[in-house]
């Protein structure tokens, strides 16, 4: 198949675009982390060929497509029509357990009084700037803490990056208690401001 074809979920390359692909943009494929299917109308083998292709490019999520793209059409199922776009765009899905930005915001303005912001950064990095509504348990000490923290309200946990916030709420869930989680990053100043990217 000469064209890519897509579907709601995926994009479908067959082997012949893929060589002009490679051959055009070795470079140029920063959507590697995305899943690929491959779908070809040739033989078994041209699929696995492609695959293989796509494999070498550092695409780590690639599979087979057992159906043609004929099958795929007679099957009812969505296909994407128009030109085909030269640009892949990539919304990845939040984690499960994680509170977004603009709900988070909310919680700091006083929106959610049964809310409890758990800040788990350790204290020289809080000395740099903190949510003066927030409670700090560094991540460390979270689990020799836990009966400091509040039973009866909402749980929102934070840290520097969302790594260590992940982590705490993992904790968290294993001592059978609900939290959430930024999974973002947030730049303080000693004012007291802040910047969620």
């Amino acid at each position: 198949a000469k064209d890519i074809k897509t579907t709601k979920n995926s994009i479908i390359i067959g082997e012949m675009e893929i060589e002009v692909t490679a051959i055009k943009q070795p470079a140029e494929l920063p959507w590697r982390h995305i899943d690929i299917a491959m779908e070809c109308t040739g033989i078994f083998t041209d699929r696995e060929k492609a695959a293989r292709l796509a494999v070498s490019w550092g695409f780590k999520a690639v599979r087979i497509f057992p159906q043609t793209f004929d099958q795929w059409q007679t099957a009812k199922n969505p296909v994407g029509r128009g030109v085909n776009s030269n640009r892949i765009s990539y919304v990845p899905k939040p984690k499960p357990g994680t509170v977004n930005k603009t709900d988070f915001e909310a919680i700091i303005a006083g929106k959610n009084p049964s809310a409890l912001i758990l800040d788990v950064r350790n204290p020289d990095e809080v000395s740099e700037g903190r949510f003066a509504m927030s409670r700090n348990i560094p991540v460390a000490e979270l689990i020799h803490r836990v009966k400091e923290i509040p039973q009866d309200r909402e749980l929102v946990l934070h840290c520097k990056s969302g790594v260590r916030a992940e982590m705490a709420h993992n904790l968290l869930k294993d001592a059978g208690i609900k939290s959430r989680f930024l999974n973002q990053t947030i730049k303080f100043k000693k004012d007291g401001s802040y910047k969620i990217l």
